[in-house]
């Protein structure tokens, strides 16, 4: 072989070096492009929901950007998420002009929780026809999905009513499709409201009126499905329901006369509530008692009083004698009910059974009239008496 014969082959094994390469540096490099340079780039790169879990959908979204000094529009066919194998992909998503991004979602669903190191990959022509192909890494945390709801209560007074205002959480990852929250009394179900997409960490609340709801021990119930269950799942928590009355009646200073069968029961009944209280009725309630139709006090303003006097006929003698009071308020109807203890009536002295204000109370004007009107009679005649002795006096001693 002649030198020149030598040379020339030399050279040959050189292009044919280049030419090996040219082909493995698209492989892998992070980008390359044929014979022109690379104008598209991967940009951003979003996951939704930003603390992803188990079981559930993920997105995950890479912006592709075309450089806006590109000589003109390039292709992008095809977009891929890779993992342990391929997870997801689109094709097909057009051209890119000079300065243009697009956004490509990509979904998957996590089986296992843990760290993972996933890929995107663009492939696609440049504006000069060359083939390119970028990559960029993403890595997601995803936790294990969990269910943690929990179920609050407590009341609220607005404007002299009383409401009931319950709360459902889920302090876990799991959003609560769908259910309703509940308010039982002695295992009855006397209120319910609908609740739906409570996502993590978050609440829904729900305001019951407290005049349809009983006084006492309530359980206040979240019953619902988590997203993607079927099944039912419950949530309790109690509690002690007292309502408050825009008006509320109390009897006080209760006193109690008689025997045998006729019973006399005085007293006051005081307006303790934020709005006047009206046709307040005081009677008597029970088998062989009587009180005639009971007394009627009328309106009672709020913090104001007013007096009452009822005689009460029993069938035969008794040491106690359930009164009721009735009255109207904001247009609702009340009724309670005060046992009055009447075994010492005859010593004018009464003791409620019910909760109220005891106080020692003063006769009423008119009681004991006459025995008022006495006293003064009495120590009018002795000051007439001293002056006429007084008069009597004078004129013995200046005759």
């Amino acid at each position: 072989m002649t030198r020149r014969s030598r040379v020339g082959a030399g050279l040959a094994v050189v292009v044919l070096a280049l030419a090996a390469v040219s082909a493995v540096a698209p492989l892998s490099g992070a980008q390359s492009a044929g014979s022109g340079a690379v104008s598209v780039t991967i940009g951003d790169v979003a996951v939704s929901p930003a603390n992803p879990t188990t079981g559930t959908q993920v997105l995950i979204t890479p912006s592709i950007n075309n450089s806006g000094s590109a000589s003109g529009s390039a292709r992008v066919n095809e977009v891929t998420l890779r993992g342990d194998g391929l997870l997801a992909t689109e094709d097909s998503l057009g051209r890119l002009g000079a300065g243009d991004s697009i956004e490509v979602p990509l979904s998957h669903t996590f089986a296992e929780p843990g760290d993972h190191q996933l890929s995107v990959h663009v492939r696609g022509l440049n504006p000069d026809g060359s083939v390119f192909y970028v990559q960029r890494s993403v890595y997601v945390t995803v936790d294990d999905r969990t269910s943690d709801v929990g179920v609050s209560a407590r009341t609220t007074a607005t404007n002299g009513s009383t409401d009931i205002q319950a709360t459902i959480t889920q302090y876990g990852t799991i959003p609560i499709k769908s259910g309703e929250l509940q308010v039982v009394s002695e295992g009855r179900i006397v209120e319910r409201a609908p609740v739906a997409n409570v996502s993590e960490s978050d609440s829904a609340n729900v305001t019951f009126d407290g005049a349809s709801i009983p006084s006492g021990e309530l359980v206040i119930r979240g019953e619902y499905t988590l997203d993607d269950e079927h099944s039912t799942h419950t949530t309790n928590t109690t509690l002690t329901y007292q309502p408050q009355r825009s008006a509320d009646v109390a009897l006080t200073g209760v006193e109690a006369s008689g025997g045998g069968t006729t019973y006399t029961i005085s007293g006051d009944a005081a307006n303790l509530g934020s709005a006047d209280a009206a046709s307040v009725r005081v009677n008597a309630v029970g088998d062989g008692l009587s009180a005639n139709g009971g007394y009627f006090v009328g309106k009672i303003e709020t913090s104001e009083f007013a007096t009452f006097d009822m005689t009460v006929q029993a069938d035969s003698a008794v040491d106690e004698i359930p009164i009721t009071v009735n009255y109207s308020a904001d247009g609702q109807r009340y009724s309670d009910v005060v046992t009055v203890d009447v075994s010492g009536a005859s010593s004018g002295s009464a003791t409620p059974r019910a909760p109220g204000q005891q106080q020692n109370r003063a006769p009423s004007p008119s009681n004991g009239a006459s025995g008022g009107g006495l006293p003064l009679f009495k120590i009018g005649g002795a000051v007439a008496v001293i002056a006429i002795v007084v008069v009597v006096v004078r004129r013995w001693r200046n005759p």
